[in-house]
């Protein structure tokens, strides 16, 4: 629930515990310890059902790690029915940031991506090979377009949206030292 995890959160943040932001790769469904941190787990996002997040997972220890968004999104496409809506959130929350493109990028490449595996997949079923079948480079990938990152303000307002709480930083951090200076009790502590 939005409001427990906020108090939970803040908790871990007096403790000096990072709340880590989700990821393909490394969360699971529920919160999760990874090194010194906790993890976000992918069940608390907006638009991940239980049954893709378990296919996410699945695949994951089935198959090893994804490699990259367009690795992700071919085998989950073949896996599990993932919809455009979760895909964004994913996206929007940062689940794919540790592949290297920024999520402006990802946003922007995932329609035709996802055209471009889906004509693979149908050509797949139809029984089409070419001639290097078994010579493919199993990283394949995608060349995304040099498009800037959302503004913070945008970025950390998806992250919101999704998560229910900001993830990569906080709208209010630039002002902390002010904050503390004027000696206001925080919220939790009245």
């Amino acid at each position: 629930k939005p409001d427990k995890m906020v108090d939970y959160i803040v908790s871990c943040q007096k403790h000096h515990i990072d709340v880590l932001p989700p990821d393909v790769n490394r969360s699971f469904s529920a919160f999760s310890v990874d090194g010194n941190g906790i993890r976000f787990g992918l069940i608390g996002l907006k638009n991940a059902g239980e049954k893709i997040v378990d296919a996410i997972v699945e695949e994951r220890e089935e198959n090893g790690p994804f490699k990259s968004f367009y690795d992700f999104y071919s085998r989950m496409t073949e896996k599990a029915d993932i919809d455009s809506r979760t895909i964004e959130c994913l996206i929007k929350c940062g689940a794919f940031d540790s592949f290297g493109q920024n999520r402006r990028q990802l946003e922007v490449s995932y329609p035709e991506i996802k055209k471009n595996i889906i004509v693979d997949l149908k050509e797949k079923l139809e029984g089409q090979m070419s001639l290097f079948v078994g010579f493919e480079d199993e990283t394949r990938d995608y060349d995304y377009p040099p498009v800037p990152e959302y503004p913070k303000k945008i970025k950390l307002a998806y992250e919101k949206e999704i998560a229910g709480i900001y993830l990569s930083d906080h709208p209010l951090k630039e002002y902390a030292e002010k904050i503390a200076e004027m000696d206001i009790p925080s919220v939790y502590e009245i």
